[in-house]
């Protein structure tokens, strides 16, 4: 969709469509900054993190199957949701949600954007107290992760003493009740200077 007048106004003509063939229903979705490339995740986990190739930068209608990475399908990369990278593409974030017990896994890519380069690093895990997520976005100096829940219909926020580094994430330090206008949140992002959701 092209939003010629603001964000804020999304009844836009459609203008391009991109059809994944014999991989339905994935959960995530991370377009690279530059256009180059797009990411999914599927609940599949033996599908992994699969990387699509944009000839035209941003243009969704030239994208072919590029290649893709599998982690660990017991202990990284479980029923994944979500799935965020680094602004430097040298780092990966998958959001699991494997049953009671929610979590995010940590991926390192040697080759910054080429996700069949990437090894594990760490997984932190949310607990019983978040175990319906489905959605996150990271605070752009990496300070703090905000996360859907889709039983609750919150949003929530969880600072990192230590920037981009998951194991120092805290307890829940602000949430939002969506309950009124948004049912079951799927997904999150903020605009620029972080005064829009």
């Amino acid at each position: 969709f092209r939003l010629d007048v603001g964000i804020t106004n999304l009844n836009r003509p459609e203008i391009a469509r991109y059809s994944i063939l014999g991989y339905t229903a994935f959960n995530g979705l991370f377009v690279a900054p530059h256009g180059k490339y797009f990411y999914t995740v599927h609940n599949t986990e033996s599908y992994g993190i699969r990387q699509y190739l944009m000839t035209n930068r941003h243009e969704i209608q030239s994208d072919s199957y590029y290649k893709n990475f599998v982690p660990n399908q017991t202990s990284q990369f479980i029923n994944a949701e979500a799935i965020y990278f680094k602004d430097d593409g040298k780092t990966v974030y998958i959001l699991n949600r494997p049953g009671s017990n929610s979590f995010i896994s940590e991926f390192s890519l040697s080759s910054p954007w080429e996700i069949d380069t990437a090894s594990f690093v760490q997984v932190d895990s949310f607990g019983s107290f978040h175990p319906d997520v489905s959605g996150f976005y990271f605070k752009p100096d990496g300070t703090a992760v905000f996360v859907t829940d889709t039983t609750h219909d919150y949003v929530r926020r969880y600072n990192m003493s230590t920037a981009w580094d998951i194991t120092t994430m805290s307890g829940v330090i602000d949430e939002y009740d969506a309950t009124s206008i948004e049912a079951t949140p799927r997904s999150l992002a903020f605009n620029n200077d972080g005064s829009k959701m």
